[in-house]
C-alpha cells in the first residue's frame, strides 16, 4: 500500500490523525479503495474484528455458543417468537455450555426443545428444584440435557450438559408476547444483551436466583469479541396495510405490501448482539376506542378487552399545580453515553416546565444529592442553576436506588401540588423487588395524605432493564419512555409532557351485565392515559350476551363508556388469549409478592406455570436425551460470555471480566480444576487427574492484523513526526470528511489527558472503534488493543464519547474502524 508524507502539524491535529476511528459493529469484506484527506492517504481494509479463540490439549477451538437465530411472527399485536440457539463442541471430550440471555419481560416462555441431529426432545416444565434435580443427574450420568431457569422475568440461564464433541445442539425456545402500543404505533422489542445488575450489600436475591453471578454476566475485555452472533426474520400480517415502519437500532432488509403484510431480515452486517432490537410499524387503520377478543375450548374461555383513548384529545392543558421532581442515575453503568443522554433529555425537561410549576433535580448511586434543598420555582435564574448543576454531573459508583425513591417521593413534605417524579436510568440493579414495594407504599401513604404523586420511569441506554422500568411506573402510578443509543432521548421527553397534558380516566370499575365473569387481570386496573391502550384479560364458563360499563372519572366527573358483548360457545381464533391470561396471572401474583413471599403465594405461582406450561422463578424446563451416554467426569465446564452492551463502560459497568492473563490451577474436593481467563468458570479434569497447565493457553485473536514492529517513542518536541499506514473500515450515514471536519473542532478543546496519550508514543494495533447514531450522538467507544493505563483509557473513551456530530441526513448510523498499522522507519 501506498503512505504519503505528513507534514508537521499541532498536537492535537497530530493526535485527530492519530486517533480518527469511528466505529464498526462488524465489517464485512470489500474491496480496498483510498480516500485523500489533509494530505493523509487512508485505505480500506477487508479484515474483520477479532474473535476469540482458546486451546486446551493443544485444540485451538471456539467458544460453544456459534449462533442464535430469531423467528417473529406478529397478528394483532401478538408477537409469536422462536428462539434457536447452536451451541457446538469443538473439543475432544463432552463440554457443558452455561448462558445467561435477556427475553422481553413480558413474555410467557411456554415452550423449549432440544434438537440433537434428526433427533427432537421436548422439554417438560417441572418445579424449579426437581428439574435441576433431573438436569443434575443426567449431567452425572454422561446423557445429554438441558435446563432453562428464569433468574428475572427478563433473565434467563440455559445449561447445556454433555454435548459431545463434534456435535451441534440446538435449543430451541418458544414464547408469545404482547406488543406495545401508543401514539397509534406498535412497538416490538427483542432485548439482546444482560447489562450487569447491581444489588445492594445485604440486600437478598430474589425468587428463583440460585447465583448473584447470572445477574453479572461475563464479558471480555476492551476491543474482545465472544464470537457468536444473531440472525433474524420477522413477518407482519395486519388486517390493515401498513403504512410505515421503522427500526432505529439495526439495520434492516424488506419490504411491507399491499396486503397488509411485511417481512423484515437483519442485515448481516449488523449482527452482534450487543444492543437491545426496537421496531416500530403505524397501519391504515387505527385501533378502535373499544374492543373484545374472545377463545373458548370445551368449558374454559378466556376473553380479552382492549380500552384505547383518542388521541391527541383536543383539550386546554391540565391547570392543575405541579411540581417536578427529577431523579437522574450517575452510578457506574451510566458512565459516558447514558449519563450524557440524561443531560440531553434534562435540558429538554427544563424547557418544557412552566413558569408556575416547581422542580428539583435529584441524582443517585451510593447517595443521594439534591440541587436545591426544597423544589423552587421554574425561573430562568434557577433553571440555569439546574442546568450547570447537570452539566458537571460524573457517573460512577453503586446504584442505591431505593433510597432515591424514599427522597423523591417523601411524604412529609407538605404541598398542594401534584408531585410527578421522573426517574432516569438503565435500571440496572436486582433488587427490584424493595423498589416496586417502596414506591407502591409511598404512593399510597401520600393518597391517605390527600396528596397525588405519580412516577415516570425514563429507560436510557442500549438494552435497560424494562422489567425495573415497567414495574417502576406501574407501581407509582405512571408509564414508561424508553430512549435507545440509536434513539433521540429528547423525544421521549417531549412525549412525557405530551402525556401529562392530556386528561386521565382514573379510579377505573368495570361491569358486566347479564355475563358470567371471573379471574380478571390486572386485578388493580390503572389509569387510561392518552394514547395508551389498557388490556384487561379474563376468563368466562358459560357463552351468552349481554353488557360491558367500563367507570371511571375523567376531569373530575364521572364518566361512563357502554357497549355490547357476545361470549360465544366455541370459538379458535384467538387461542394466544389462554397464555397471555396465564401469564397476566403471573404479574398479578408477583405483584403481590412485591410485599409478601408466604409459602402460598409461591405454590400459587407454581401450579399456574405447570398447569400453563410457563417458565416462572419456581418452575423450568429441562429435556434429556438418554440415547446415548458419555463419561461425565471428564466433562469442561463453560460460561459462555457476553457481549458488552453498547455505550457501556467496561471498567465502572460492573460486569464480571475475565481475571489474570494466564490460567490459575487449584484443587477443589480431589479434582484438578482449570480456572480458564476467558470463560472465568471451572474447566474439569477428569477423576481428579492432574491436568498439565499447558493444555489451557492465552486467548489468541482470530483475523487479528498482522502488524509490523513498533517504531521508537517519539518526543513531543521531535520536530517532524512519522507517516502512519491506517487501515480503515467504514460504512454508515455520514462521510469522512464531515467526521473529520467535526473532530478537528472537538480536538481544540481536548483535555490533557487525551493529548498526553500520544506523548508516549503510536502504539502497533491501537485505534478506536465508535459507533454514532443518526442524531449524531457517539454511542460507544470501545478501544482496539487499549494500554495498560485505565485511566488513560478512560479519558480517550470519555472525550469520544463527548463529541457531536450533525444529524445524518440519511436516516443511518456511522461506522467506522480505523487501525494504526505501523509508522515508517524514520
Amino acid at each position: 500500500m501506498k503512505t504519503t508524507s505528513i507534514h508537521p502539524f499541532p498536537r492535537a491535529l497530530r493526535l485527530a490523525l492519530l486517533m480518527l476511528t469511528l466505529v464498526p459493529a462488524l465489517s464485512q469484506a470489500s474491496t480496498p479503495r483510498s480516500v485523500v484527506h489533509d494530505e493523509l492517504k487512508v485505505f480500506t481494509d477487508p479484515g474483520k474484528l477479532p474473535m476469540f479463540e482458546t486451546k486446551v490439549r493443544g485444540e485451538t477451538v471456539k467458544l460453544p455458543l456459534q449462533h442464535t437465530h430469531v423467528d417473529v411472527e406478529i397478528t394483532a399485536g401478538i408477537a409469536r417468537v422462536e428462539v434457536t440457539q447452536t451451541y457446538k463442541n469443538l473439543y475432544k471430550r463432552p463440554i457443558e455450555a452455561l448462558y445467561t440471555f435477556p427475553l422481553p419481560m413480558n413474555s410467557a416462555v411456554n415452550r423449549m426443545q432440544m434438537v440433537i441431529g434428526d433427533r427432537t426432545i421436548e422439554a417438560q416444565i417441572k418445579e424449579r428444584k426437581e428439574a435441576r434435580a433431573i438436569y443434575e443427574k443426567a449431567k452425572a450420568q454422561g446423557h445429554t440435557a438441558s435446563l432453562l431457569e428464569q433468574e428475572r422475568p427478563n433473565i434467563f440461564s440455559q445449561s447445556v450438559a454433555n454435548i459431545a464433541p463434534e456435535t451441534d445442539i440446538d435449543i430451541v425456545v418458544s414464547y408469545v408476547q404482547s406488543l406495545t402500543y401508543a401514539n397509534h404505533q406498535w412497538e416490538f422489542v427483542f432485548p439482546m444483551v444482560v447489562g450487569p445488575r447491581f444489588i445492594p450489600p445485604g440486600h437478598q436475591d430474589g425468587p428463583g436466583t440460585q447465583s448473584y453471578q447470572r445477574l453479572r454476566p461475563l464479558i471480555l475485555g476492551q476491543g474482545e469479541r465472544p464470537g457468536h452472533d444473531i440472525s433474524m426474520n420477522l413477518a407482519v400480517f395486519s388486517g390493515s396495510e401498513i403504512q410505515n415502519f421503522v427500526v432505529p437500532t439495526h439495520d434492516v432488509t424488506g419490504k411491507s405490501h399491499t396486503d397488509g403484510s411485511l417481512r423484515l431480515t437483519l442485515s448481516k452486517h449488523d449482527r452482534i448482539p450487543n444492543r437491545d432490537f426496537i421496531f416500530k410499524y403505524q397501519t391504515a387503520s387505527a385501533l378502535p376506542e373499544v374492543s373484545v377478543l374472545t377463545h373458548r375450548e370445551e368449558n374454559d374461555g378466556y376473553f380479552g378487552l382492549t380500552l384505547v383513548p383518542p388521541l391527541p384529545l383536543k383539550t386546554a392543558p391540565t391547570p392543575n399545580s405541579r411540581e417536578f421532581i427529577f431523579v437522574v442515575d450517575v452510578s457506574g453503568s451510566m458512565n459516558g453515553v447514558p449519563l450524557n443522554m440524561c443531560k440531553d433529555a434534562m435540558r429538554e425537561a427544563l424547557s418544557q416546565i412552566r413558569a408556575d410549576d416547581t422542580f428539583n433535580v435529584l441524582t443517585f448511586a451510593g447517595q443521594t444529592k439534591k440541587a436545591f434543598a426544597t423544589p423552587r420555582r421554574a425561573s430562568e435564574h434557577n433553571i440555569q442553576e439546574a442546568i450547570a448543576t447537570i452539566d458537571r454531573l460524573r457517573a460512577g459508583g453503586g446504584t442505591m436506588m431505593a433510597n432515591a425513591i424514599r427522597e423523591a417521593l417523601n411524604p412529609d413534605t407538605e404541598t398542594e401540588r401534584e408531585r410527578y417524579v421522573f426517574f432516569m436510568t438503565d435500571g440496572y440493579v436486582g433488587n427490584e423487588k424493595q423498589i416496586f414495594s417502596r414506591t407502591q407504599n409511598f404512593i399510597t401513604t401520600l393518597e391517605e395524605r390527600g396528596q397525588k404523586a405519580r412516577v415516570f420511569g425514563f429507560g436510557v441506554g442500549s438494552s435497560v432493564n424494562r422489567h425495573l422500568l415497567n414495574g417502576l411506573s406501574e407501581a407509582g402510578q405512571g408509564i414508561t419512555f424508553y430512549a435507545s443509543t440509536r434513539q433521540d432521548p429528547a423525544q421521549g421527553v417531549r412525549e412525557f409532557f405530551r402525556t401529562l397534558e392530556q386528561p386521565f380516566l382514573s379510579n377505573i370499575s368495570l361491569e358486566f351485565e347479564g355475563l358470567a365473569i371471573a379471574d380478571m387481570e390486572p386485578q388493580v386496573i390503572p389509569d387510561l392515559l392518552a394514547g395508551r391502550p389498557l388490556e384487561i384479560l379474563g376468563r368466562f364458563e358459560k357463552p351468552g350476551q349481554g353488557k360491558l360499563h367500563i367507570h371511571g372519572i375523567l376531569r373530575g366527573r364521572e364518566h361512563t363508556i357502554s357497549l355490547p358483548v357476545i361470549l360465544p360457545g366455541t370459538s379458535f381464533r384467538h387461542g394466544a388469549l389462554k397464555t397471555r391470561w396465564a401469564r397476566a396471572r403471573l404479574h398479578s401474583l408477583s405483584r403481590q409478592a412485591w410485599t409478601s413471599s408466604s409459602d402460598k403465594l409461591k405454590q400459587e405461582i407454581t401450579e399456574l406455570g405447570l398447569a400453563h406450561n410457563l417458565v416462572t422463578a419456581y418452575t423450568s424446563f429441562v429435556a434429556v436425551d438418554s440415547s446415548a451416554q458419555m463419561d461425565g467426569a471428564d466433562s469442561l465446564t463453560i460460561e459462555q460470555p457476553t457481549h458488552l452492551a453498547e455505550g457501556l463502560n467496561p471498567h465502572t459497568a460492573g460486569n464480571r471480566r475475565r481475571s489474570a492473563p494466564m490460567p490459575r490451577m487449584f484443587h477443589q474436593k480431589g479434582t484438578k480444576v482449570i480456572q480458564n481467563n476467558l470463560m472465568g468458570s471451572a474447566a474439569t479434569g477428569s477423576r481428579g487427574a492432574p491436568v498439565p497447565e499447558a493444555e489451557v493457553s492465552k486467548l489468541a485473536l482470530d483475523g487479528q492484523v498482522k502488524l509490523a514492529r513498533p517504531s521508537k517513542v517519539l518526543s513531543p518536541m521531535t520536530p517532524r513526526y512519522p507517516p502512519l499506514k491506517y487501515f480503515v473500515q467504514t460504512r454508515g450515514g455520514l462521510k469522512r470528511h464531515v467526521i473529520i471536519k467535526s473532530l478537528k473542532k472537538s480536538l481544540k478543546e481536548a483535555p490533557r489527558c487525551v493529548l498526553s496519550s500520544l506523548e508516549k508514543g503510536p502504539k502497533a494495533g491501537q485505534g478506536l472503534e465508535i459507533t454514532v447514531n443518526r442524531h449524531g450522538r457517539v454511542v460507544s467507544v470501545t478501544i482496539v488493543a487499549p494500554g495498560k493505563s485505565q485511566k488513560s483509557d478512560h479519558c480517550i473513551r470519555s472525550f469520544f464519547e463527548g463529541i457531536r456530530f450533525p444529524p445524518s441526513s440519511s436516516g443511518r448510523s456511522t461506522q467506522v474502524l480505523l487501525r494504526i498499522k505501523s509508522p515508517l522507519k524514520l
